[in-house]
């Protein structure tokens, strides 16, 4: 699905955007709305990490995502110098909204001749991937 949201989107537009989009939902294990409400201020470094600051869904607060290389790679050349507003936008500059990652994934799954799968469908995904390697560790995968 990667390789089809970078080189076969149907909107040649928006590949960078989506690209991007699914590395930092699949390698940081994010939920769809943490990373719709993040703005591209929230990227910050941190003891040697590239990192999104979000805030927390469930209890509050704030948390620190780090964001491997790979994914970072993609926010910038998705971000082209971009140094504010939502991280993940419309071609406006207007939040980027559910039901649009939903669609766009949905297009995307059927285009690589996957299963239909909805932003929640990434996260389990990529946990599903974690704990596949064979030194994964439940309590890290889970933080």
């Amino acid at each position: 699905m990667l390789v089809t949201a970078r080189d076969e989107h149907r909107i040649a537009a928006y590949r960078k955007r989506t690209y991007a989009m699914l590395l930092v939902l699949n390698t940081c294990c994010l939920r769809i709305d943490s990373l719709l409400n993040a703005r591209v201020e929230d990227l910050e470094y941190d003891r040697g990490h590239r990192v999104l600051l979000l805030e927390k869904m469930k209890g509050g607060g704030q948390t620190r995502k780090p964001i491997p290389p790979a994914a970072w790679d993609a926010l910038q050349d998705y971000l082209d110098g971009r140094t504010e507003g939502w991280l993940f936008c419309t071609s406006s500059g207007g939040r980027l909204d559910e039901p649009a990652v939903r669609r766009t994934l949905q297009a995307l799954a059927k285009r690589a001749n996957l299963p239909l799968r909805g932003p929640h469908g990434t996260k389990v995904d990529a946990i599903t991937h974690a704990l596949a390697k064979p030194d994964a560790r439940p309590d890290r995968v889970q933080r």
